[in-house]
């Protein structure tokens, strides 16, 4: 196998051609290359062998040669003796008449049933067949096209073939039925063009004229009667998906009200083009109010980006907003609405009341870039869908806000499935709009207030736990500068490892750090459940603690070092180590919260020098001594060896760990004979009780 080696795909080319140049007749198969490869990127190519490349191309050119006018699709997996290339995915090839959005389709339906894609080609070509042989046209309308599809291997070959060859008969049905749609929106319009001049029908003339200027792709229509139950379907007057046979055939229309034109959502999503639910437009006739017409489709891109003012129907709603509000839309106040309503969702445009948008585009104002969630939600009127516009505060956005946030919203609409989309901005709150589908008859009654406090808590990150704290802890003024202090400055290993109580006892210490005091250290007890442990926590200014150095100061104090976790924080600019030790207190005689005070002090002692590091420093915590008392019995012990005792210091010293009580009385006889403050008289009763 050789490695595709070239600098620009018309060295491709050139390679690809030489290697077809024995091919009999091959032109057409030569131009048939140009197309293939022509959408590849040469980044794709150049992972590729010269063999596999010639392999793949003559393989869908004979399964292009065998089109005779009916699309053609298989579903396969590739190997050396059928199709002259091997492949571990599977491969999807469909040959047909050019159709818009049949691409796209092919897609949506892969996707439907979880099956991945991996890489997409598509020839579009204009093809003039004979009996025996075939010409493309390099110059000419495309009339043809080959779509090869690299797919994660479905659990159906033959299913899937089905699945896609029911895709292509939708595709075929719309754009047979696209250009009749068409006109049948013509006759409609007409219908309110030759009527009396009055305010609702020259709307509905211009919103239907509006439709025909590409704003809307078509994809299903039908006719309607008033019956007694409601609208009924007339027999013969479908098209598209509409038409029997097709799955958008016999949906239930929800009476449109007074609207002439109206829009609404359906229930059904689109399999044709994008997979979004349909568009409804329904049109009342203005002459017979018994009758009606719906289209069924999908707004075209260009809608999401016209000014709203400028869509008929939508831009009454529009004016109500400004009247409702008292302001001019050329005042300061009114372009920041004509904003607000510019950046909404277009189906809140189109499918909300005049009280409904006006009502939500108030409460969006009146937000005014504050950090706080609001959730807004509205009901479509045919009750299949709930639309919920949630703001929250842009720094705590992320997709495990957005999941928790949709999961609620699923459980208390108790909604069937859920749709979303995010809108960022330079705006300090994120919008997401999800769109619920839930059950019509149900009854709905949620509580928004208690919606948007649960959200609330959702977006509480750590950092706003610790400055509730601080501001709890040392007031507001004070609690909000040290949250200013030390903003951003614990790593996310700290902040997974802590709470934010904890860090507001930390901080004293790391603020307290100073050259000449480069080092704070605190004994304290975690509970974890039903166990607490014994941790000691040591602060060192910019430069972390060797464990060497820490780990033989903790033995000698008794203290088996179990586990160390150092986090590094960055405070103004300079680096403050933060070491917690998991400690196991051995021959302890005293509570570690009674020991705090004299283990602290003693290994700050040590640490700096002032008093020795030997098995002496263990009476800290099995006879709770402070480092000066350790420090007197230790002088007894070298005096005893200066006068030739043969015990060592290491056994004297484990003597008096072992017998700690005796040491302890030891030690108040000598401050009893010693302390220049004691009185004689008290001094000789005192030396007598210890004697007893």
């Amino acid at each position: 196998m050789t490695r595709i080696k070239v600098d620009s795909k018309t060295a491709f080319q050139d390679g690809i051609e030489r290697r077809l140049g024995g091919q009999q007749g091959n032109e057409a198969l030569i131009e048939f290359s140009r197309q293939f490869f022509a959408q590849v990127p040469l980044s794709e190519l150049l992972t590729r062998e010269w063999e596999y490349a010639e392999a793949v191309l003559l393989d869908n050119w004979h399964f292009f040669k065998s089109f005779t006018g009916r699309a053609k699709v298989r579903v396969f997996s590739p190997t050396l003796q059928a199709n002259g290339y091997e492949h571990r995915k599977a491969i999807v090839e469909v040959v047909s008449k050019s159709l818009p959005f049949l691409l796209d389709s092919i897609r949506i339906e892969l996707s439907r049933h979880g099956i991945g894609l991996a890489d997409v080609q598509q020839c579009l070509l204009s093809v003039v067949r004979g009996r025996d042989r075939l010409v493309i046209n390099n110059d000419g309308e495309a009339n043809e096209t080959l779509i090869h599809l690299e797919i994660d291997r479905p659990g159906d070959f033959k299913q899937t073939e089905k699945r896609l060859r029911e895709v292509i008969r939708l595709v075929q049905r719309v754009v047979d039925d696209f250009a009749p749609m068409r006109r049948q929106l013509l006759l409609w319009s007409d219908e309110f063009g030759v009527t009396s001049g009055r305010g609702d029908l020259l709307e509905g003339y211009d919103a239907l004229q509006w439709i025909y200027a590409n704003n809307f792709t078509f994809l299903g229509y039908e006719e309607l009667e008033k019956a007694k139950d409601g609208y009924e379907v007339i027999e013969g007057s479908e098209l598209g998906l509409a038409r029997k046979g097709f799955y958008a055939h016999g949906q239930q229309l929800v009476d449109p009200g007074d609207e002439l034109v109206s829009y609404s959502k359906s229930s059904l999503k689109s399999r044709v083009h994008r997979p979004a639910h349909f568009d409804e437009i329904t049109v009342i006739s203005p002459r017979e109010r018994n009758r009606a017409c719906r289209f069924y489709g999908l707004f075209t891109s260009g809608v999401f980006n016209q000014n709203p003012i400028d869509i008929p129907v939508v831009g009454r709603k529009v004016t109500h907003v400004f009247e409702e509000m008292g302001l001019s839309p050329f005042s300061h106040t009114g372009r920041e609405v004509s904003r607000i309503i510019e950046i909404l969702p277009r189906e809140e445009l189109f499918l909300s009341t005049l009280e409904q948008l006006a009502e939500t585009v108030e409460k969006i104002y009146a937000l005014q870039e504050r950090r706080i969630v609001r959730v807004l939600v509205r009901i479509d009127r045919n009750g299949h869908f709930v639309n919920c516009l949630v703001y929250t505060p842009r720094d705590t956005y992320d997709t495990e806000l957005r999941l928790k946030t949709q999961e609620l919203l699923v459980q208390q609409f108790n909604a069937h499935s859920a749709d979303f989309y995010t809108f960022f901005s330079e705006s300090a709150l994120v919008r997401t709009h999800f769109i619920l589908r839930v059950d019509p008859d149900q009854r709905i009654n949620v509580d928004i207030d208690h919606l948007e406090s649960v959200i609330s808590d959702y977006t509480r990150n750590w950092e706003d736990d610790l400055r509730s704290i601080l501001v709890t802890e040392f007031g507001e003024d004070e609690g909000e500068q040290t949250y200013q202090q030390v903003a951003g400055v614990f790593p996310p290993g700290y902040k997974d490892d802590y709470w934010p109580a904890t860090a507001c006892g930390d901080i004293e210490f790391i603020l307290n750090l100073t050259e000449d005091e480069p080092l704070k250290v605190c004994l304290y007890q975690w509970r974890i459940g039903d166990r607490v442990e014994t941790r000691f926590k040591l602060f060192s200014r910019e430069t972390a603690l060797p464990l060497s150095d820490v780990i033989p100061i903790l033995e000698n104090l008794g203290a088996r070092a179990i586990e160390e976790h150092p986090y590094e924080l960055r405070l103004s600019g300079q680096r403050v180590w933060l070491h917690d030790f998991v400690l196991e207190l051995q021959d302890v005689g005293q509570e570690a919260s009674e020991l705090k005070m004299h283990f602290e002090d003693a290994f700050l002692q040590t640490w700096y020098g002032d008093k020795e590091n030997d098995s002496f420093n263990r009476l800290v915590t099995s006879a709770n001594m402070t480092a000066r008392q350790v420090w007197v019995l230790r002088a007894y012990a070298r005096y005893l060896g200066q006068l030739g005792v043969g015990a060592s210091q290491g056994y004297i010293a484990d003597c008096m760990r072992r017998y700690s009580d005796i040491a302890h009385t030891f030690l108040s006889l000598f401050e009893l004979r010693f302390d220049p403050d004691g009185e004689r008289k008290s001094v000789g009763a005192g030396v007598k009780r210890l004697h007893r």
